[in-house]
């Protein structure tokens, strides 16, 4: 394999590598966690659709400036009203599908699918008020890996190529 050839196969494989740690670091840090928020001047759960292990506890934080409800439509659970900066959590131990909605704000409905835990990881623990330390550098984590994944990308496939029109 010549020069060129050799840096930019190193390039796709260091970008991949890096991008597979973006993506496990972003599943990580949003597992168990949803966030109501306001765009466009219509509220929303984010995401609306979630996916989690039998015997997760999610963790709804309300991030906007309005009360909300987190009511499951078959009426297994209410979080009551709760405020700006407040949130509700729940544990789901049934495997299957749960819809809810927000009691106030009729236009507000999202989903919660539950599938069976594996044998090899246990429940996730989720801290009710915010993120830990661990989830947060997590998160950063993830974005400088992402970052970086671009830079290496963009400088060692540029080189390539340029070697590449050289030979």
């Amino acid at each position: 394999m010549s020069g060129p050839s050799r840096r930019f196969t190193f390039a796709f494989v260091a970008a991949g590598l890096l991008l597979l740690t973006l993506s496990a670091g972003l599943a990580l840090a949003a597992k168990g966690k949803v966030s109501i928020v306001e765009s466009n001047e219509k509220y929303a759960y984010s995401p609306s659709g979630l996916t989690v292990e039998q015997g997760t506890t999610v963790v709804w934080t309300n991030n906007s400036d309005a009360p909300h409800t987190v009511t499951a439509d078959d009426s297994s659970f209410d979080s009551d009203t709760f405020g700006e900066n407040e949130t509700f959590q729940q544990t789901f131990n049934a495997v299957g599908v749960v819809a809810y909605h927000c009691e106030i704000h009729d236009y507000m409905h999202a989903k919660i699918t539950v599938v069976a835990a594996t044998s090899s990881q246990p429940p996730t623990d989720t801290v009710v008020g915010g993120s830990t330390p661990t989830e947060t550098s997590a998160s950063w984590l993830s974005i400088l890996a992402g970052g970086a994944a671009l830079i290496v990308f963009s400088v060692l496939g540029h080189r390539a190529l340029v070697a590449r029109k050289r030979s």
